[in-house]
């Protein structure tokens, strides 16, 4: 837990440095794809809520 707040973290600051910014925004996306991929296969069918 303590590492994805990390990575969360790291990855909001670099999104302010120029630089950065563009390969921050691809790693946040696969970080948050990963937890929406996590979520979905963690819950079970009674309690997933419809699209």
């Amino acid at each position: 837990m303590y590492l994805v707040g990390g990575l969360e973290l790291a990855g909001a600051v670099a999104l302010v440095i120029p630089i950065l910014a563009g390969v921050s925004a691809i790693a946040l996306m696969g970080l948050m794809i990963g937890a929406f991929v996590t979520q979905i296969t963690v819950s079970t069918a009674s309690t997933r809520s419809p699209p």
